[in-house]
């Protein structure tokens, strides 16, 4: 190819951090694009990084709360079971598997020189 003949780089910035660039061009007229034109490109560039950043907040809370919720689990499994691991030792893997997107997990204690296995997920249907 053909290079355009106007071209307009905008960084995504946030916190002195650049999180990406928009860039517009023309392929056919020289100094297609206004000072306006690039106040409203900032504007977006501005805008994408705000969504970015929500997504990643909201992400991150969602994280938070899944896994304060899996300790909420375990601890209740413990509260319920005082004289038995091993309902807590397959909480344990539940949450575990589930909050780590795993495939299966399994708790292991060690025995003497050996590991047995304690608790065991069923395999995941997640891909």
């Amino acid at each position: 190819g053909r290079l355009p003949k106007s071209q307009v780089l905008v960084p995504m910035m946030l916190g002195g951090q650049v999180f990406g660039i928009v860039d517009l061009f023309h392929m056919e007229r020289e100094e297609a694009f206004s000072a306006a034109d690039v106040r409203l490109l900032e504007t977006i560039a501005a805008s994408a990084v705000v969504a970015l950043e929500n997504a990643r907040l909201v992400a991150e809370t969602q994280q938070a709360l899944e896994r304060q919720t899996a300790t909420a689990e375990i601890l209740q499994v413990i509260a319920r079971s005082p004289d038995s691991v091993e309902p807590v030792f397959s909480a344990i893997v539940d949450c575990a598997r589930r909050l780590l997107h795993g495939f299966s997990a399994t708790l292991f204690r060690v025995q003497g020189n050996r590991l047995k296995a304690v608790a065991t997920t069923q395999a995941s249907q997640e891909v």
